[in-house]
């Protein structure tokens, strides 16, 4: 969801949304990154077995792995997505 909201955010929505949408990506990351969702600690529900694990290096390693192709994906992206967009516009002609 916040991958989700973070495109929404830079493609499809204007100035006052992407603010909007980019904290509802920083949020949502947040929560699911520390395993804890605030709005069911107001409630009082706990929906979460938290199981120990003995390979924790390995889980934060791949969460950092994870994270960091998502930025360099996203920063592809948004470069190849500029560089067609600027070829195709200076391609139109003016008349």
């Amino acid at each position: 969801m916040a991958e989700i909201c973070l495109l929404i955010g830079f493609f499809w929505v204007g100035m006052e949304c992407q603010i909007l949408a980019y904290l509802l990506a920083v949020v949502l990351t947040v929560q699911a990154v520390t395993g804890i969702c605030g709005l069911y600690k107001l409630m009082g529900i706990d929906t979460c077995v938290r199981v120990k694990h003995k390979m924790k290096g390995l889980t934060n390693a791949v969460l950092a792995t994870v994270v960091i192709i998502a930025l360099v994906g996203g920063y592809i992206s948004i470069t190849l997505t500029k560089q067609a967009f600027t070829g195709d516009f200076y391609g139109l002609k003016m008349t």
